[in-house]
């Protein structure tokens, strides 16, 4: 008689365990996290442009100093224009002559001067021009603004950037400049 082997006794197949619906507390961070770095990364490549001023050469004239624009982003800037936005302002001698103002919807007029051509501004690149090419001698005190006109290479997407001014008077009669915080 043959033998029949005697296999051992099978398992019994194991249930399945069931898994939780739903996303791991760890996931929702770890997704969180790439989005901010994601968004903090482009940011990084948005562009900046920075206006910096001289004290004026003559104390008495407000107008005789000399901006310098720079670019501190990460891309190059095409076309890079400088415009001085005119909202108020008064003669140095209010007894002489008016003050003048912007009315209407446009916040700022744009006085610039025939020579300002535009620019190509690499990665830390600027130029620079004074104040009284664009505006006459005999002005003081007054609300302005620095107006950017720019265009981002290979989109072609022009841009503008406003730095509102400030130019006030000192007791002794010599001026300064002041960027205006307060201003929309």
């Amino acid at each position: 008689m043959k033998q029949i082997p005697i296999l051992p006794k099978s398992k019994a197949p194991k249930k399945a365990k069931k898994k939780r619906g739903g996303i791991s507390p760890l996931a929702v961070v770890l997704g969180v996290a790439t989005l901010i770095g994601g968004v903090a990364a482009i940011a990084a490549f948005f562009p900046r442009i920075t206006p910096t001023l001289s004290d004026p050469f003559d104390p008495s004239d407000p107008f005789s100093s000399s901006v310098t624009i720079t670019n501190t982003g990460y891309m190059p800037l095409n076309s890079v224009s400088a415009f001085v936005g005119l909202n108020e302002l008064h003669t140095r001698d209010p007894q002489k002559g008016p003050r003048y103002g912007v009315y209407g919807p446009q916040k700022y007029a744009r006085i610039f001067s025939k020579d300002w051509k535009p620019h190509y501004l690499g990665l830390d690149d600027r130029f620079s021009f004074v104040l009284n090419e664009a505006i006459g001698p005999g002005f003081g005190e007054g609300n302005l603004a620095l107006i950017v006109d720019y265009e981002i290479p290979v989109i072609h997407l022009k841009r503008e950037k406003l730095f509102p001014l400030l130019s006030k008077r000192r007791r002794h009669g010599t001026y300064y400049w002041a960027f205006d915080t307060q201003a929309n």
